[in-house]
């Protein structure tokens, strides 16, 4: 049997659970990217910072490393940290609040491209008329 989860401790959100993994990046929409980054830049300019572990330096992951590291070769993290690490949030953070810089970064992006989208229609009429 699986344990309940806490609601309030998890967003509820797609946008929510990538900003909480710390993405910053998404392959696939240039758009999901911009509003991930603004996301993250909302929560820290609330205070609200990940910490990221750190690999030994040891590690061939580890920033020391980066020089005994080849191009396009995917190494294996060594110390336990692993390849794509967590990030670890303060413990008064809840999911809603993920969701809620999400929708934030969300709602900006839209109402300032449709604000945009507004511009260039009206110069267009302009020009044309």
């Amino acid at each position: 049997m699986q344990p309940k989860l806490n609601p309030d401790r998890h967003p509820q959100t797609n946008g929510g659970r990538m900003v909480k993994r710390g993405y910053t990046y998404d392959i696939e929409c240039a758009k999901t990217t911009h509003r991930l980054r603004l996301a993250q830049s909302i929560l820290t300019g609330m205070g609200v910072t990940a910490t990221l572990p750190e690999h030994d330096d040891k590690c061939i992951l580890s920033p020391a490393q980066k020089f005994n590291r080849c191009f396009g070769y995917s190494y294996n993290c060594t110390c336990g940290v692993g390849v794509d690490p967590a990030p670890t949030w303060p413990e008064w953070t809840t999911g809603e609040m993920f969701d809620l810089a999400y929708r934030l970064a969300d709602e900006v992006q839209t109402e300032r491209g449709a604000h945009n989208q507004r511009d260039a229609q009206a110069a267009k009429r302009a020009r044309v008329a």
